[in-house]
């Protein structure tokens, strides 16, 4: 008899040897546990266990088979993303461009492991990052010769090291969505290198991209294959007109797009918008959209919320004084809480708070969470 356990994985590899490693981690050690694996669809593993096996020892092996699943994948996924941008240095005639493409690539798939070990791993993420924009930048002045003969190949190069640039983005934030703009960029990498290669140049481009870039098409948004079918809990109003409108990226939450529109309407268009979190206790996350929708200019660079920064006693008093000098007759507010937050109480925890109600004292309308508010006269 066995009992079977199901947990989500970051994706799936269905070559036998991956379960075989992992079954003989546990079949090997001097405490032997018979354990049985399968890669199944839908982006999940199966463990059979024996029946009698105590259930946390079931919960620390599904963990791990998670935690080693998508460890591998990370590591598989961004060497291939740096081999992807810098495609045309292994077309250049000197060998170290490519000795260091491929030194550059095993540092790539080390990185999430290493990320996984240290105790600061925001901190060793601006490391590994500069590293690897170092060896791109070696890998293209090896290939400098070669760069030098064709215009098609100084594009690729040019994007290949955007895109590891903007690799930093993605390691500092974690998560699918910030990885894009890497992606993109070594995607024009990696085309730009197809110019007069061979079939099988080509074919393994076509395999790296296809590797790279199809978790990510069918991962959550902003990724197309979200949106097949998908239907929004809360009514969306698209902010474009006639064909535009069309698409899903035009579209907001209904009572995002009227809180917005009131609030613009009853302002002077040259001030700026104002919008804040009911309680900046803490700031986990935030409404950026509520700035993107605006036809005004945010009224403060610390818009984009992010843990630690907002609570900040140092960041609030530059926020206090960007909101004095914002000139705006109104405000949004959205519920704190709605991001998991903490919910506001009465009298306010922080100095921002504070004198936001000091000088926004009064709620007009509410649109679902969102609540505009009137500048004290």
């Amino acid at each position: 008899m066995s009992a079977d356990i199901q947990l989500d994985v970051l994706a799936v590899f269905s070559h036998p040897d991956d379960a075989e490693l992992f079954k003989n981690r546990y079949r090997r050690h001097q405490s032997q546990i018979a354990v049985g694996m399968r890669f199944q669809p839908g982006n999940r593993i199966k463990l059979m266990c024996p029946a009698r096996m105590e259930p946390w020892q079931m919960d620390q092996l599904a963990m791990m088979a998670w935690r080693e699943s998508r460890t591998l994948f990370d590591a598989l996924h961004l060497a291939g993303f740096f081999l992807l941008a810098t495609a045309t240095g292994w077309r250049a005639p000197d060998r170290r461009a490519r000795v260091a493409a491929l030194v550059g690539a095993a540092m790539a798939a080390g990185t999430p492991s290493v990320l996984r070990s240290v105790a600061q791993p925001g901190r060793a993420a601006r490391f590994a990052a500069l590293l690897l924009f170092a060896v791109a930048l070696a890998v293209f002045a090896f290939a400098a010769r070669h760069l030098a003969g064709s215009a098609t190949a100084r594009i690729s190069a040019l994007s290949g090291l955007a895109a590891v640039a903007f690799l930093h983005y993605s390691l500092t934030r974690g998560d699918q969505s910030h990885f894009t703009a890497a992606l993109a960029f070594a995607g024009v990498a990696s085309v730009a290198s197809l110019e007069r290669r061979t079939l099988a140049w080509r074919g393994a481009i076509a395999g790296l991209l296809l590797f790279v870039w199809l978790p990510l098409l069918l991962a959550s948004p902003p990724f197309p294959a979200y949106w097949i079918g998908f239907r929004p809990p809360i009514p969306q109003i698209s902010t474009a007109r006639g064909f535009w409108a069309r698409f899903p990226a035009s579209a907001f939450p209904e009572p995002a797009v009227r809180a917005v529109a009131e609030a613009d309407r009853l302002a002077a268009p040259g001030s700026r918008f104002v919008a804040l979190a009911t309680d900046h206790g803490r700031t986990d996350s935030s409404a950026i959209a509520l700035f993107l929708i605006s036809r005004r200019l945010p009224y403060t660079r610390w818009y984009q919320y992010d843990p630690g920064v907002q609570s900040a006693p140092f960041v609030q008093a530059q926020m206090i004084g960007e909101l004095e000098r914002s000139g705006s007759e109104t405000a949004v507010t959205w519920r704190s809480e709605v991001f998991r937050g903490l919910p506001p109480v009465d009298p306010p925890r922080t100095a921002l708070d504070r004198r936001f109600r000091e000088l926004y004292p009064r709620a007009t309308v509410g649109y679902g969470d969102l609540e505009v508010r009137e500048r004290a006269r």
